[in-house]
């Protein structure tokens, strides 16, 4: 089995600039022109904007974050399978110990998890688990990051009405 190098947009300190460019040199990124961060092609539900508005992945608590999946749900923003896939990050958190109220910097939390997972397949017992976990911490950074990214936009979006 081979593993994808997922720390590769990791170890780019400069990714998540490259992502918010257009925003930062004065263009504005419609909701249509963002991709699911999955890899498919579906645009990104104006409702996503909404919901994320009221939220920072890099400042949120466990319970914060499963009203925020719930609401993108209800919105009709992500699919039943989608909600299943982010609430694994809420039992991420759970397993951990991190208290239900206590803020977090997600994205801190799981690029943590990414490099101690990377660091255990060099144990070839532990090889095959660990790539499969290596899989699942990734998706679950690239939901983080998508969902960073539009409150990025949400922010810029915000700061350009009031200027």
């Amino acid at each position: 089995m081979q593993v994808n190098p997922v720390l590769g947009g990791l170890s780019d300190a400069t990714a998540y600039e490259k992502r918010t460019e257009r925003v930062e040199s004065g263009g504005v990124v419609e909701p249509a022109d963002m991709f699911d961060a999955v890899g498919t092609t579906r645009p990104i539900a104006p409702a996503f904007h909404e919901v994320l508005a009221d939220y920072d992945v890099t400042d949120i608590s466990p319970q914060e974050f499963s009203e925020m999946i719930q609401q993108l749900h209800q919105s009709g923003a992500v699919s039943d399978r989608e909600l299943q896939e982010l609430a694994l990050v809420r039992l991420d958190l759970d397993l951990a110990g991190v208290d239900a109220d206590e803020p977090l910097n997600l994205l801190q939390f799981y690029r943590r998890s990414l490099f101690d997972l990377q660091d255990r397949l060099d144990d070839p017992e532990q090889a095959a688990g660990v790539a499969e976990a290596l899989e699942g911490v990734a998706e679950r950074v690239a939901w983080l990051e998508k969902f960073a990214t539009i409150q990025a936009i949400g922010m810029e979006s915000r700061l350009d009405t009031l200027a």
